[in-house]
């Protein structure tokens, strides 16, 4: 075992004891959720697989969330969903603000933003705003046939989804950039892909309008403009 000394401002002499074997098990503590807590108490972090109840998170009052969200996002509608449907906890780590509202998830299961559920299962992290709306993300998902889906996004009010950077399960990869007349993408894709929706093989430049109607596009495979 190595002993080292170390001298604090103070003066005074501590020992600090270095092991290069690996902790005893009464040194390992083993806890199914943490909840850490502010200076004031507050709620602040829940950790766990899941992550533990918490009566200050504004996503555990369904109440509240409904009350908050429904005018906004579908009315009785969105309640039913909200209820039936949602993915509200997470498995990893979830910061809280002082209001409890959620504003930094991480972990291999993140919950589904307020807008709607997820396509599919996500790991990653994702940033909400001061009123636990998501505003940027970056996540792993994986299909139901098996395939991965790489996505980094960044939503703004006027649009919402505004920014992409993604690699998907049909090999398409590039970088979206929505606007309030439409669309702009940037990248490549296969021939009858979703995403770049051309004909043949894609690797350029393309415009869309709102209705998702090309109106210029640039393939560098034709190397012909329209």
């Amino acid at each position: 075992m190595d002993e080292r000394v170390i001298f604090s401002g103070t003066g005074r002499v501590g020992i600090v004891l270095f092991s290069s074997s690996a902790p005893s098990e009464k040194d390992v503590l083993r806890v199914k959720g943490l909840v850490i807590l502010d200076d004031n108490g507050r709620e602040r972090m829940l950790i766990g697989y899941p992550i533990p109840d918490s009566k200050q998170r504004f996503r555990d009052n369904h109440e509240r969330v409904i009350q908050e969200w429904s005018a906004e996002r579908g009315g009785d509608g969105f309640a039913d969903r909200y209820k039936n449907e949602f993915y509200n906890k997470a498995e990893g780590i979830v910061f809280l603000n002082e209001e409890g509202y959620d504003r930094m998830a991480i972990g291999t299961k993140i919950p589904d933003p307020s807008v709607g559920v997820r396509q599919f299962e996500s790991a990653g992290i994702s940033v909400f705003d001061e009123k636990g709306h998501e505003y940027a993300g970056f996540g792993l998902s994986k299909t139901k046939d098996g395939k991965y889906r790489t996505v980094l996004g960044m939503d703004d009010p006027e649009v919402g989804e505004s920014m992409h950077m993604f690699i998907l399960e049909d090999g398409s990869r590039g970088l979206q950039i929505v606007h309030p007349n439409g669309r702009l993408l940037l990248g490549s894709g296969p021939k009858d892909g979703w995403v770049f929706n051309s004909k043949e093989d894609f690797v350029g430049v393309k415009e869309e309008d709102k209705e998702g109607k090309t109106i210029w596009e640039q393939n560098a495979l034709k190397s012909v403009e329209k």
